[in-house]
């Protein structure tokens, strides 16, 4: 709204492209500096550059992106499927020892509806994207 008060200033093409530089150049000094003086910021910088390219050498070894997708579904859904598995049992000891154990039923079944997601998620998307 502010805008239509203001005069608009017009300039060439070539004082745009100018003005841009001036910017984009100052962004990379401003860049430069902080990964210069901040030791945090350039250990996050090179972990994030090093996890780009093992990421892309991955997708390379597991025939693209969709290959190296399904080997983290699967990596995640063989970890969680023993992280379920222990912390199911752990909130089951610990409602019979409280006495609640009319809540076991509960527990186990959210446990397996977890992980019943784990598996029917990802194909409930191939099932959309091979619909359309």
């Amino acid at each position: 709204m502010l805008n239509c008060l203001c005069k608009p200033t017009i300039i060439s093409i070539p004082e745009f492209l100018n003005s841009t530089k001036k910017y984009t150049s100052n962004k990379m000094v401003v860049l430069e500096n902080t990964v210069k003086h901040s030791r945090k910021f350039e250990k996050v910088l090179i972990i994030t550059m090093a996890i780009v390219m093992n990421i892309s050498v991955c997708a390379a070894k597991a025939g693209g992106i969709d290959g190296l997708g399904y080997m983290i579904i699967d990596l995640i859904r063989h970890w969680a499927y023993f992280i379920l598995i222990i912390m199911c049992i752990v909130e089951v000891i610990r409602a019979g020892i409280g006495g609640d154990s009319n809540k076991i039923l509960s527990i186990v079944m959210r446990y397996l509806l977890i992980f019943m997601s784990m598996y029917l998620v990802p194909d409930l998307f191939d099932a959309i994207r091979d619909a359309l």
